[in-house]
């Protein structure tokens, strides 16, 4: 049986025989870069009708899954720019409101007041760095990748160390009856 043009193309791109570019366009009749967004939400650009017809794709190619990631991103990046002024006038506003009710209460909390301003300094100047003790920890996972390397009874290189606090660990043995007193 006789392999359709489809086929040959997508072999010959896979074995890396056609540029994935030229197979796409070779496969769909037109670049994918001249296709509209509702072409790429589809998998298939339109027939000469605007229509589209036939069976949605089984799959879809690598070059169509990467033209749609980026043009959302892209738009979704326009998006951000165009209302991020407005989201930084609405964060300020509710970080400067000290307006009262009848009853003397603030309308906007402190605690939401307080939040829009740490939210409006962590994105300008960044959050505070946190520093974090590791050397316990390193100390636990060379002894664990020397009992993974080395699980028989020879002792890992570096597992001297902790020989004298070794213990020996009995299954039947419940800690949390030790903790209760038990």
């Amino acid at each position: 049986m006789a392999e359709s043009p489809e086929v040959k193309i997508r072999r010959r791109a896979r074995a890396g025989k056609m540029d994935p570019r030229e197979a796409a366009e070779a496969l769909y009749g037109k670049p994918i870069s001249d296709w509209d967004d509702e072409e790429l939400a589809h998998g298939m650009p339109r027939r000469s009708d605007g229509s589209f017809g036939g069976s949605p794709p089984k799959w879809l190619t690598e070059e169509v899954e990467a033209e749609a990631e980026r043009r959302f991103r892209a738009a979704i990046r326009t998006h951000l720019k165009v209302s991020s002024l407005s989201a930084t006038k609405i964060v300020t506003k509710l970080m400067e409101d000290e307006s009262t009710d009848g009853d003397g209460k603030f309308k906007v909390a402190a605690g939401v007041r307080l939040n829009a301003a740490t939210y409006l300094i962590d994105q300008v100047v960044g959050k505070a760095t946190q520093p974090v003790d590791v050397s316990a920890e390193l100390k636990m996972s060379s002894l664990l990748a020397g009992v993974v390397i080395n699980p028989g009874d020879q002792p890992s290189q570096g597992f001297e160390e902790w020989d004298s606090t070794a213990q020996e660990v009995d299954p039947e043995r419940d800690d949390d009856e030790d903790l209760a007193g038990g």
